[in-house]
C-alpha cells in the first residue's frame, strides 16, 4: 500500500474520532492538569482559610489526635473514625476522616500540636468534584454499571486510535524539520494546522500513556495485565478469617498498631492509618521511606485488629514485579516518575487535548462544503491530502 493510500485511510478516522471524543478528552485533560498539584493546592487552600499551623517542639501522637476528635464529636452523635492522615509538613493540620450514623463523611482538620479542631470539610470539596469529573464526568452508576467510567474508558481507547492515526499523518515522516515547524507568518489557517500537528506530535507519547493507563483503570484491566506480565498468582486481599476478631478480645489501640508497624518497616514514616470499619477489616498503616517519590509512600503494613499479627508487609523500596507494574501505571498517569519536572510537564500536557480540539474544529469548519453549495476554502495542507 502506498504512503498516500495509508494517509487517506487514516485521515477520516483521525478527524471524525477526534470530533466525537475531543470534548470528553478536553475535559479529562484540563481536570487532570488541575489535579497534578492537588495536594499542594489543597494545603494552600487550608492555610488560606484557617491559617497556617504554628509549629511547636512536640507534636501529639496519632492516638492522642484521634482521642481529641472522638471527645469533640462523640457527644453529638455516634461516630466512627475511618482514618487519619498525618501531616507531612510542620505547618499543616492532620486530617481525620469520620463517619456518623446520620451524616456524610467529614474530614476534620486538627492542629497536631494542640489537638484543637481548626475546621471540618465535607466530601463535596472542590478537588473532590474535579476528581469525579476527571474520573467519570460526574455520571454515576446505573444499576451495577459504572456508566461514567465506561464512557471515559471508551473515550480513552478511542483516543489511543486518534494518537496512532495522528502520528501516521504527521508531516515529519517525509521531512523531519517540517514536522516540527510552525509558519507563524503564514495565513491564520496554516498557522492553526501547524499548531495542531506540532502540539499533537510533541504530546503524543504522553497522551498515549495517560490514555492507556486511564483505559486500563476504568475497565479494571490493570491488575489482570500485571498478573499476565509477571505470571504471578492472583492477589488476595488481607481480610477474611485470619483478620477476624477473637471473642472477648479488645481491638488493639492505635499506639499498639503503630509499634507493630514500626517494627515491621523500621525507618519508614507513617503517613496514614486506616482503622477497621467492618468485622473483617484490618488496620492498614501506610508508610513512606525517604527515597520514595510518591507523597504518601507505597509502603504498607496490614495488621489484624485483635490478634495483632502482621498480615501483609509492602516495602516501597522492594516491591514485587506485580506491584512495580501497578506503581508504574500510577507514576506514568500522574507524571511523578521524574519528580517535579514531569509534574510541571503534565500540567501542560493536560491542556493539549483542548488545543487539539479547537484547532481540529477550525480545520473541519473550513474543509466541509458550504451550505450554499460552493466549495470550501482550499488550504495548502489540504492540497497534500492532510
Amino acid at each position: 500500500m502506498r504512503y498516500k493510500d495509508i494517509r487517506q485511510f487514516n485521515f477520516p478516522l483521525h478527524r471524525y474520532l477526534g470530533l466525537v471524543v475531543g470534548v470528553i478528552f478536553a475535559i479529562v485533560g484540563l481536570t487532570g492538569s488541575a489535579l497534578v498539584f492537588q495536594h499542594e493546592l489543597d494545603q494552600a487552600a487550608i492555610a488560606l482559610q484557617y491559617g497556617a499551623i504554628v509549629p511547636k517542639e512536640h507534636r501529639l501522637s496519632p492516638e492522642a489526635v484521634l482521642d481529641q476528635v472522638n471527645d469533640r464529636y462523640a457527644h453529638q452523635e455516634p461516630i466512627a473514625i475511618a482514618a487519619i492522615e498525618i501531616a507531612r509538613s510542620s505547618t499543616v493540620p492532620d486530617k481525620v476522616k469520620i463517619k456518623s450514623v446520620n451524616g456524610e463523611p467529614v474530614e476534620v482538620l486538627v492542629n497536631p500540636y494542640t489537638g484543637d479542631v481548626i475546621g471540618e470539610r465535607h466530601e463535596s470539596t472542590l478537588f473532590k468534584g474535579i476528581h469525579q469529573l476527571h474520573d467519570h464526568l460526574l455520571i454515576g452508576k446505573i444499576g451495577n454499571v459504572e456508566l461514567g467510567k465506561m464512557i471515559v474508558g471508551s473515550a480513552a481507547f478511542l483516543f489511543l486510535v486518534i494518537n496512532f492515526t495522528g502520528v501516521v499523518l504527521w508531516d515529519g515522516w517525509r521531512k523531519l524539520d517540517q514536522g516540527f515547524k510552525i509558519k507563524w507568518h503564514a495565513k491564520p489557517l496554516r498557522v492553526n494546522y501547524d499548531i495542531h500537528k506540532v502540539v499533537g506530535i510533541v504530546a503524543a507519547i504522553f497522551l498515549t500513556l495517560t490514555a492507556l493507563t486511564g483505559f486500563l483503570w476504568n475497565f479494571k484491566l490493570d491488575k489482570p495485565l500485571a498478573h499476565l506480565i509477571t505470571a504471578s498468582p492472583s492477589h488476595q486481599d488481607v481480610k477474611k478469617s485470619e483478620a477476624n476478631g477473637v471473642s472477648g478480645r479488645a481491638v488493639l489501640s492505635v499506639a499498639e498498631v503503630l509499634r507493630i508497624a514500626d517494627a515491621a518497616l523500621p525507618g519508614a514514616m507513617t503517613t496514614k492509618i486506616k482503622l477497621p470499619e467492618k468485622p473483617n477489616d484490618v488496620f492498614k498503616v501506610h508508610k513512606k521511606f525517604p527515597q520514595e517519590r510518591w507523597a504518601m509512600g507505597h509502603s504498607r503494613v496490614a495488621i489484624a485488629p485483635c490478634r495483632g499479627n502482621v498480615l501483609e508487609v509492602k516495602n516501597g523500596l522492594n516491591l514485587s514485579p506485580y506491584e512495580q507494574i501497578l506503581r508504574s501505571f500510577e507514576e506514568i498517569h500522574y507524571g511523578t516518575f521524574a519528580g517535579l519536572p514531569t509534574r510541571i510537564l503534565y500540567v501542560l500536557i493536560g491542556i493539549t487535548p483542548l488545543i487539539l480540539l479547537v484547532t481540529s474544529l477550525v480545520m473541519y469548519t473550513y474543509r466541509r462544503p458550504k451550505s450554499n453549495g460552493s466549495k470550501s476554502q482550499t488550504l495548502p495542507f489540504q492540497e497534500q491530502g492532510l
